[in-house]
């Protein structure tokens, strides 16, 4: 029988190594792009704080890292428990795993003394980067092993291939690899290894094993509990009573290794509550603070489908893992009942999430780590499509041809080049860039405002005009300017508001960018309001003319009133020169 999936496993690793080495490199990025910052940051900083700053109940020196190394704008990495000591926020999982490189990176530095010896410096990007690498191309190598366990080499070489250069998956074994989910994919992926050869030949050291790699799920993300259920529905045929009976004999036969495996889970799980009670006194401690689930409410459609974050509207080729599930139960009813269970309870699990978009994600980040079971159904739909007329077989390959064109595409700019702003989008934004290489900075606007105009104006006439000869300063007190209005009753097409801006350090946090609000009013209710975030069009000591265009509304109005809020940003920003005119199509 031909290895497809030999050259096609490579050809997955050349995909991972080119967006990795070539493309975006994050291990030479500084500050808030660099490998070891946001998330990753708070998740490593267990390490320095341990071993280069033997400080980890105070964390003293976090003031001078976020100043040498800016890895979020401030000290979000741990918080201030009851008892006055500094508690991580992220769990001791990655850690553990982050150990190995920052070991390798430590040495290196502390022998050479080319680099700093603080945890942060270049050795420590490159080598978090490297092993974060690794570990994905492990996670890939033992798949490919599962896969073949159920599926022919043809639908595996197609279905790694899929995974790849298709999912969002890439994103985070090639980019942000240092994520918990390059991670928490690779150890699903040997959960499910270890299981198969449980069943196959039960030894107490491969219950060991899985324990341990559950436990460390675990504490990971705590939600990776749900790990600890693979090794009991794996495989398991609930359709045949048989089967079910075989099964149920089979634990008990081996209770004793599986009551092994379960302290193992226990035990790897004492590291977390070890921490937890030398940092802040408490065995446990809920170290996201305000955030929590909504479980009655999940965000199903939100997390689907939503343009801020779907995972639909950005991994479009996960569709067919949807489909998947029908062939799966007719052609592999083996292992369609634990591939199903473990799928829609994990999703139930991310989607109820009340932070559902994930921070600044490429749509569901967080499905990453499903993906060695839901791969699974992804399979089943290969395999049935490679039964099918040759017809229907290129109509597929095509449109999975087109899923991993825009992969690639959401891949190369959601980290470059000013097209995609994962946890901004909306369906103007998208619609106006999505798949396109030549999107004009006017369109960003579009990431706030629902209308931009992009063609010709005619008939264009001032009617206001203030701040020529004076500017306003907006500041971290000063955070709203005065209202400027004036009457107008309409006339024409378009406004457009314009005004000079300038400003000393770029807000980078969207949420706190300054806003550009312009109200069309009728006896002071407000009938229409736009506005945009000018720190979007603006650089570090930069100074430029930004505007605003909005549709007159057909709705009556009397007034036009324009402001600007600075958004709680500390940023300061000076505007001089607001101009409005109207103008038609």
């Amino acid at each position: 029988m031909k290895q497809y999936s030999i050259p096609a496993l490579i050809l997955c690793y050349l995909i991972m190594g080119y967006f990795q080495f070539v493309d975006y490199p994050k291990f030479q990025k500084e500050y808030t792009e660099a490998a070891i910052s946001w998330d990753v940051s708070g998740y490593y900083m267990y390490l320095p704080a341990t071993f280069v700053y033997k400080d980890l109940k105070k964390c003293e020196f976090r003031d001078e890292l976020i100043k040498n190394y800016k890895p979020t704008p401030n000290f979000q990495q741990a918080f201030r428990y009851t008892n006055g000591n500094f508690v991580m926020k992220y769990p001791i999982g990655m850690a553990i795993q982050y150990t190995p490189a920052f070991i390798l990176a430590h040495t290196y530095c502390k022998i050479t003394g080319q680099y700093p010896a603080d945890g942060f410096s270049f050795p420590y990007q490159l080598m978090i980067s490297l092993w974060s690498f690794f570990v994905a191309i492990l996670g890939l190598y033992f798949l490919r092993k599962i896969l073949l366990e159920y599926f022919s080499e043809q639908t595996v070489a197609v279905t790694l291939l899929a995974l790849v250069a298709g999912t969002n998956y890439l994103n985070q074994a090639a980019i942000d690899n240092a994520m918990t989910h390059n991670y928490l994919f690779t150890l699903y992926v040997l959960i499910i290894y270890f299981t198969i050869r449980f069943y196959k030949t039960p030894k107490t050291r491969t219950t060991l094993l899985l324990g341990a790699l559950c436990g460390l799920a675990t504490i990971t993300r705590p939600t990776e509990l749900i790990s600890v259920i693979i090794p009991f529905i794996w495989a398991l045929n609930i359709f045949s009573k048989a089967a079910v009976i075989e099964r149920f004999n089979f634990l008990k036969e081996h209770f004793t290794k599986i009551l092994g495996a379960v302290v193992m889970v226990i035990l790897v799980g004492c590291i977390q509550l070890v921490y937890w009670k030398y940092a802040g006194g408490d065995w446990i401690i809920y170290s996201y603070e305000d955030q929590g689930f909504n479980w009655l409410d999940p965000y199903i459609w939100e997390c689907l489908f939503s343009y801020k974050a779907g995972w639909l509207t950005y991994t479009q080729i996960m569709t067919f893992a949807l489909v998947g599930f029908i062939p799966l139960f007719f052609y592999q009813k083996k292992i369609f009942f634990g591939v199903t269970v473990f799928s829609f309870l994990f999703m139930y699990l991310a989607f109820a999430w009340e932070i559902w978009w994930y921070g600044g994600a490429l749509g569901q980040r967080t499905m990453v780590q499903a993906y060695p079971v839901l791969i699974f159904a992804f399979a089943g739909f290969v395999d049935w499509i490679l039964r099918t007329p040759l017809l229907i077989r290129w109509a597929t390959w095509i449109v999975m041809g087109g899923c991993v064109y825009l992969n690639f595409w959401f891949t190369h700019y959601a980290h470059q080049g000013q097209a995609v702003f994962p946890g901004q989008m909306n369906k103007a934004y998208y619609w106006r860039s999505v798949g396109r290489n030549d999107i004009p900075e006017e369109a960003q606007k579009l990431l706030d405002t629902d209308e931009i105009y992009e063609g010709g104006r005619r008939n264009i006439t001032p009617i206001y005009g203030v701040l020529s000869d004076t500017s306003i300063t907006l500041n971290k007190d000063i955070q709203h300017s005065p209202v400027f209005s004036f009457s107008y009753n309409g006339g024409a097409d378009w406004l457009r508001a314009s005004a000079d801006f300038k400003i000393t350090f770029k807000e980078w946090k969207h949420w706190e960018m300054t806003q550009f609000i312009l109200r069309f009013k009728n006896k002071d209710k407000v009938v229409k309001e736009r506005w945009i975030r000018v720190h979007r069009f603006l650089w570090e000591n930069n100074e430029r003319n930004i505007y605003l265009d909005v549709r007159q509304p057909a709705e009556g109005f009397d007034k036009v009133s324009i402001e600007f809020w600075n958004a709680e940003s500390d940023k300061e920003i000076i505007i001089r020169n607001l101009k409005v005119e109207t103008f038609d199509e």
